[in-house]
């Protein structure tokens, strides 16, 4: 299976050039020029990798890691920036983002880091424990009947931190 990126950024050419340099490397590539839209699109979708402009028309990347973190998502996020500000960076990492592509950018680094990024996705225990956080009040909010199959995703939170903690040993 190709590994599923999304690509937020409002620049249609800065989206074409990603979409090109990854998919001839196989990434399923999906392209957003608004953090709305790609907001959304995490909410119901599957990624192993987020590529995120950090200046966009309707946000900028920290408002878009926050609210990442607000949602519960684990996606690996990778900005993608021209800012060269080392506040920028900072404020990023703090936040949870895993990378920095500079832009423009060099076809064969984004390649590098977007792979490293997808190689090293695996749950972490943070990111486990943010999950589970979202089903402290599991069992009062479910709305399952006792004895059906949980579809909320409690479960799922819980494999995942049971694998980050066994990562751990």
């Amino acid at each position: 299976m190709s590994p599923k990126v999304l690509v937020i950024d409002d620049d249609e050419v800065a989206l074409d050039l990603v979409e090109e340099v990854l998919a001839k490397d196989g990434w399923a590539v999906t392209k957003s020029t608004s953090t709305a839209k790609g907001l959304e699109m995490l909410q119901f979708t599957p990624y192993d990798v987020l590529l995120l402009d950090y200046y966009l028309e309707d946000g900028d990347a920290v408002s878009v890691l926050n609210k990442l973190r607000q949602i519960g998502s684990t996606v690996p996020v990778v900005v993608m920036t021209a800012s060269d500000s080392q506040k920028v960076a900072v404020q990023c990492f703090r936040l949870g983002a895993v990378d920095f592509v500079p832009k423009p950018f060099d076809a064969d680094f984004l390649r590098i880091v977007a792979r490293r990024t997808y190689e090293n996705r695996g749950p972490s225990l943070r990111d486990s424990v943010l999950r589970l956080l979202q089903f402290s009040k599991h069992r009062d909010d479910c709305g399952v009947a006792k004895g059906a199959e949980c579809t909320c995703g409690f479960e799922a939170a819980v494999s995942g931190a049971r694998e980050a903690i066994e990562g751990l040993f």
